[in-house]
């Protein structure tokens, strides 16, 4: 997800964070995907972005260090945090050996040993349409959102596979 803050084939960091600050929106990007926030006249730009950083993630050599650096220091931070650590505990004991018992972040060691082709191989595998899902709430004609969903997502091939599996929770 820090990747790809860092920018896209057609747009840097700073462009990205210009577009949506033009226009007065949020945009927050993660692991797992794309979320923003704009006014409904500003639609056809949100989607414009968000297909951008979806599809085209730029993923530069240069930037995993500083986006390495930039985790650590929020998972050292955070474990300083009595609040996030009683969080932990309580996914610890609810969830067990479950992955929700995890911080989905990981640990500092494997932040350290990440490589920018496991950042490429998550995203080519976790970023495809059969995996994700659209949510649009708001003040707009969803015949518009539609056809906006057409122009920019709809040549994202789909992957075709099945879904790795949840493990069941106890």
């Amino acid at each position: 997800g820090r990747m790809i803050e860092e920018g896209t084939l057609t747009r840097s960091a700073e462009k990205l964070a210009e577009a949506i600050e033009d226009v007065g929106g949020t945009l927050d990007l993660s692991a797992t995907g794309a979320s923003f926030r704009v006014r409904s006249e500003d639609l056809p730009l949100a989607m414009e972005l968000m297909a951008d950083v979806i599809l085209r993630p730029a993923f530069a050599a240069d930037a995993l260090p500083w986006a390495r650096k930039r985790i650590v220091a929020e998972l050292q931070a955070d474990r300083d945090d009595p609040g996030f650590r009683a969080d932990l505990l309580f996914r610890e004991l609810t969830y067990g050996a479950h992955p929700y018992a995890r911080d989905p972040r990981g640990q500092v060691r494997e932040i350290g040993r990440l490589t920018l082709d496991e950042v490429k191989e998550h995203h080519r595998r976790h970023f495809v349409p059969d995996a994700g899902f659209l949510v649009a709430v708001g003040d707009f004609e969803p015949r518009r959102l539609q056809s906006l969903v057409k122009t920019h997502l709809g040549g994202w091939d789909r992957r075709g596979g099945a879904l790795p599996p949840i493990p069941p929770v106890e």
